[in-house]
């Protein structure tokens, strides 16, 4: 008897590798988080990471929650390496060490539930064996920690400062390392949806086609691809693949998200499955809604509160500064707009909405923040503008 070895791939098709930055690059970010730090006078961040919002931790260590309840802390010190504790166990020592920035000084605090509570007693006592209680310390989203481990903190420390407004302005500035990650997924999932539309036949299911672009996707290094699709019969609804057929002149909506190197970027776009996807987008208004979109963030350099008072109608539309790892689309801080671009964001733009035809159109793509406007991501690499 024989036996085949196949990896288990954790969520599902989620594929992880040992893809990441250099080195250099988290050492770049730290330096300028501490910076920030000594100009706030602060002497210590306690930073707070869940399954739910990785990319407070995992944007100077590259370590991500991939246990659904699991939750870790990342300890930064003006004259100190930095010290993570993770709520898993000691014998994952060699898993995590394999996707996380070199030399990380890591403790483990067990997996359990339990533990996401301890987990600040772990903070506490870190701290109180490094007698750095007397320095000035603020937290990073430790709102989001859960009630029992922040009391533990607070115990030794006081009320704790938040700088999370002040760290996601900084992690949503992107490094020309991040740009290219976000531009490679930003690419991918251009190619994929022209890839989509070129591969499709009559009779053909929409999950076997998917099947077909998904593996096309992992060819071409994607780590995570999600396909969305929506037929003008079926009410503006998106929803996964299904046994469905695609039908003759059936319009139909594509929204692919590829993520890669944990960056996530989007694109969507309307066709029929007769052709002619030029002429449908030319027919629509809404290309031009995209347009005025584009033109009036260029302008104002605000994500607004109120879109019908800037641009005269009200989209269903989805706009964002990155994030990273699973938050890669959150908006930092709030999730309502009024937020100010600046060189360097990166944002998704959506629009999904019935023409004058009363068919429903999706165009979708993330745009980067140059020092001349607006660029879809996918072109970062011929642009020859730099977002910084």
């Amino acid at each position: 008897m024989s036996f085949l070895c196949i990896p288990a791939l954790i969520r599902g098709r989620h594929v992880l590798d040992k893809t990441m930055f250099p080195a250099d690059e988290f050492d770049a970010r730290l330096q300028v988080l501490k910076t920030l730090m000594k100009e706030n006078g602060i002497n210590g961040l306690i930073l707070y990471s869940d399954s739910l919002c990785n990319g407070y931790v995992s944007w100077l260590t590259f370590y991500n929650n991939i246990i659904t309840w699991s939750n870790a802390v990342l300890i930064v010190k003006d004259d100190a390496p930095i010290h993570l504790i993770a709520s898993i166990p000691q014998r994952d020592e060699k898993r995590v060490k394999n996707f996380v920035i070199p030399n990380l000084d890591v403790e483990y605090a067990g997996l359990s539930l339990v533990a996401n509570d301890g987990i600040g007693a772990y903070v506490a006592s870190y701290i109180k064996e490094k007698g750095w209680e007397s320095g000035k310390w603020w937290g990073v989203n430790l709102r989001e920690m859960p009630h029992m481990a922040y009391g533990s903190i607070s115990d030794i420390l006081g009320e704790v400062g938040d700088f999370t407004k002040e760290y996601d302005l900084l992690r949503s500035k992107k490094t020309h390392a991040e740009m290219e990650a976000i531009s490679k997924a930003a690419s991918i999932a251009r190619e994929m949806a022209t890839e989509f539309i070129e591969e499709y036949k009559r009779g053909t299911t929409q999950k076997e086609i998917s099947a077909y672009i998904d593996k096309k996707a992992r060819y071409a290094d994607a780590e995570d691809i999600r396909i969305f699709i929506g037929e003008d019969e079926g009410k503006g609804i998106l929803h996964l693949p299904d046994e469905s057929e695609f039908m003759e002149n059936q319009l139909v909506r594509l929204f692919i998200q590829v993520q890669y190197m944990r960056y996530i970027a989007v694109h969507g776009i309307t066709f029929f499955t007769g052709g002619e996807v030029d002429k449908l987008k030319q027919d629509s208004a809404l290309l031009e809604k995209i347009d005025t979109i584009i033109t009036e963030l260029n302008n104002t350099r605000v994500l607004p509160k109120d879109y019908k008072e800037h641009f005269g109608f009200e989209p269903d539309s989805f706009s964002s500064i990155q994030g990273i790892g699973m938050d890669a689309s959150e908006m930092p801080n709030e999730q309502s707009c009024g937020w100010q671009l600046e060189g360097g964001n990166v944002i998704h733009i959506t629009v999904d909405e019935k023409n004058e035809k009363g068919k429903r159109i999706l165009v979708s793509e993330t745009f980067y923040c140059s020092q001349t406007g607006l660029v879809p991501a996918s072109s970062y690499f011929y642009a020859g503008d730099s977002p910084l």
